[in-house]
């Protein structure tokens, strides 16, 4: 009787745990700070970058947009790709009107050190490409620039979702780990009232 008891709390415990990692994100927990904020401020403010296709991206992207929703994200994040549909089709609702953008931001850290590289690798870019496709995501999907790439260093869990005003400077808080599209229009909706 002990041992059948024993093993429901387990059994309990761990689909408590597994809920809990898949409502929030890939990875712990986040704490932010100010020199964070300001740190990615700076990066996104004067952002020189490429999206998925190589074209260039500056910090210009923000500009025609009071906020701008940027989703970062990385291949190996099942929170993250399952996201992207949904995150889609905010795009999409806003894409009409000059308050809210919506880009991608994909990301690939070097394994051993967990560095944030600059760019992609071609296999990760390749797998990066499948999974906007199979997504349906239209929205620009960005890559990591060097300047970018200490200032995202602090990430700890995947989708973290940062706002922006139109010169790209960091709204708040980020989000970390996925949203319906109910939350988001009400963060969203929130990040326009501070603006």
């Amino acid at each position: 009787m002990k041992m059948k008891r024993t093993a429901a709390m387990l059994l309990v415990a761990a689909l408590l745990i597994t809920a809990s990692v898949g409502l929030s994100g890939c990875s712990s927990d986040q704490s932010t700070d100010n020199a964070a904020t300001k740190s990615l401020s700076k990066a996104f403010s004067t952002m020189d970058t490429k999206d998925i296709n190589g074209e260039k991206v500056t910090s210009d992207i923000f500009a025609d947009k009071k906020v701008t929703m940027v989703s970062v994200w990385a291949t190996w994040c099942g929170v993250c790709v399952s996201e992207m549909p949904d995150i889609e089709k905010l795009s999409q609702y806003y894409s009409k009107g000059d308050e809210v953008g919506v880009v991608g931001l994909v990301t690939q850290a070097d394994r051993a050190s967990g560095v944030m590289l600059t760019g992609l690798t071609k296999k990760e870019e390749a797998k990066a490409l499948k999974i906007i496709k199979d997504s349906g995501a239209t929205y620009t999907q960005l890559t990591v620039s060097s300047d970018m790439s200490s200032a995202l260093s602090d990430i700890q869990s995947f989708p973290t979702t940062y706002f922006l005003n139109s010169k790209g400077e960091v709204i708040g808080s980020p989000v970390i780990g996925r949203n319906d599209i109910g939350e988001w229009k009400a963060i969203i909706q929130e990040k326009l009232n501070a603006v």
